[in-house]
């Protein structure tokens, strides 16, 4: 969906809009799925509640994706750090990966906490920062590199 269809929804109290987003989140059928893109849209709320993102008003953004890239960065923390991930997924191509649990995320990212140096919000945030910038006229900005 468009965001700008959200933003016109979205006034104090705005039962719509709170509609539209129990609808959307109730239609993802398994628990930890839901659980994560909750953690993604709380981080997208805060960061929007103190940062002007105006370059993605027209702008769809794709949260499945934001997650799979979220679910990757944590890979190959785990394949640095030799975590528990390396018995399925970490290292390996998607193709080739053992887990089978929903969305093709590994099911030790679902596992993880949320908060902490390798909670699954500071991967997301990672993605979400990425894929905003990716679409940010000022890409080029050193200042705004997200590492």
């Amino acid at each position: 969906m468009r965001l700008a269809y959200f933003y016109n929804q979205m006034t104090p109290n705005e039962m719509k809009f709170a509609l539209i987003v129990e609808s959307a989140l109730n239609s993802l059928i398994e628990p930890e799925y839901r659980q994560v893109m909750i953690e993604l849209l709380m981080i997208f709320g805060k960061l929007v509640s103190y940062h002007r993102i105006t370059h993605m008003k027209e702008s769809v953004m794709q949260l499945d994706l934001i997650i799979s890239q979220a679910n990757e960065y944590f890979l190959e923390n785990q394949w640095s750090v030799q975590g528990d991930a390396l018995m399925c997924c970490a290292g390996k191509p998607q193709k080739q990966r053992k887990c089978t649990s929903s969305h093709g995320i590994c099911q030790f990212f679902y596992d993880s906490a949320p908060s902490g140096e390798y909670g699954t919000m500071n991967f997301l945030s990672k993605s979400l920062l990425a894929s905003i910038f990716k679409n940010s006229p000022h890409v080029n900005t050193p200042a705004c590199h997200v590492s």
